[in-house]
Parts: C-alpha cells; sequence; structure tokens
C-alpha cells in the first residue's frame, strides 16, 4: 500500500511539475486528496509494521499530518 502512495505521488508530483512549466502559479496539495481518517489509517499501518519487525524500543509510530511523515517514538 506505501509502495502505491509513493507511486501515485511520485506520478503526481512529475505531472506536476511538467504543468507548471507552462503555469508558475499552479500550486499542488496533496493533502487535500485524503480522508479524515487518513493519518490514523497510516499510523496504525506503521505501529503494525514496526511491530512486525521487531523494531527495537518502540513506544508508538504516529503519522504526523502537518509534515507528512511517520513519527517513531516522538
Amino acid at each position: 500500500m506505501i509502495e502505491t502512495y509513493a507511486t501515485d505521488f511520485e506520478n503526481d508530483l512529475t505531472a506536476l511539475e511538467n504543468e507548471q512549466k507552462n503555469d508558475k502559479k499552479l500550486e499542488y496539495h496533496p493533502k487535500d486528496y485524503f480522508g479524515d481518517n487518513f493519518a490514523t489509517t497510516m499510523s496504525e499501518f506503521a505501529n503494525s509494521i514496526l511491530k512486525e519487525c521487531c523494531y527495537s524500543g518502540l513506544v508508538q509510530a504516529h503519522f504526523n499530518f502537518n509534515t507528512f511523515d511517520i513519527e517513531v517514538n516522538g
């Protein structure tokens, strides 16, 4: 699922870069495409993956929507 999202993001960014060559004012807001439960779902996936991989010292993994990244143990 993460690989699919990464591929989709890469394709979207490539398309955006191509469009920006013609229109300098175009802005991309990827967060607008995700539902309210996206951060919760991503946090659950991250925790599950890290537990299954026996990540040493795992307390919590959290998806930060502001940085659009996974935070591990804060």
